[in-house]
């Protein structure tokens, strides 16, 4: 009996769904870090990308990819620079 074939979606998984990413605090992000984030804002409040008020402050090297908390791997950015990076970060 033939089967109807299953579309490409269907067939793979998708990379990432909500579901399967860990919690904040399994990810590296505590206390220590909201009181960093806040002096980082407050000491550079734009995005470094497009000068807009920054909401977002990102690791230049993902903790993922054996980055740190230290000054020189932080950036401030805005919310959609930030989404724009993590997305090509994450394809790459």
């Amino acid at each position: 009996m033939p089967t109807t074939p299953k579309s490409y979606r269907q067939l793979t998984k998708p990379a990432y769904t909500p579901e399967d990413r860990p919690s904040r605090r399994e990810r590296g992000y505590h206390r220590r870090w909201e009181r960093l984030r806040l002096v980082w804002l407050a000491r550079h409040p734009l995005c470094v990308v497009c000068q807009e008020p920054a909401q977002c402050v990102d690791h230049i090297i993902p903790l993922s990819r054996g980055g740190g908390y230290e000054f020189g791997n932080l950036q401030s950015l805005c919310a959609s620079c930030h989404s724009r990076k993590t997305r090509a970060e994450f394809r790459g």
